[in-house]
């Protein structure tokens, strides 16, 4: 074998062999979170003044976070108050809109990203 192919040998086992560590061979994240937004429901009439947005959100190794978005703008970072809940607050009486956009866009720690958006409806 030449030195060549033989550096060429070496350089593919170390592609092809797992990294390890002291937990043993390094496994790469490939599932995505999931995201369920459990409120407003899809289509739902909404009144002025502030409004909860509410989603479930899992992952098989942890959720980073979980963000909210009203029209493709940045509304913030869910709070994660209990189990896989995140919600966030929202003043309504801030949207010259009738009809919204909502998001929620969950990321876990391997960068694998999902999102869920829904669309409400504001009674002025």
């Amino acid at each position: 074998m030449t030195r060549t192919a033989f550096l060429a040998a070496l350089l593919l086992a170390a592609f092809l062999l797992p990294a390890c560590d002291d937990d043993g061979p390094f496994v790469p994240d490939v599932v995505n979170p999931t995201v369920r937004i459990v409120y407003p429901g899809d289509f739902d009439t909404l009144g002025p003044g502030p409004n909860e947005f509410k989603a479930i959100a899992t992952d098989d190794r942890g959720v980073r976070y979980a963000s909210f978005w009203l029209n493709g703008d940045f509304l913030g970072i869910g709070r994660h108050p209990k189990g896989d809940t995140y919600n966030i607050w929202w003043d309504v009486r801030h949207t010259g809109h009738v009809l919204l956009s909502l998001s929620c866009v969950v990321d876990d720690s391997a960068d694998n990203t999902v999102s869920q958006t829904i669309n409400v409806l504001i009674r002025r």
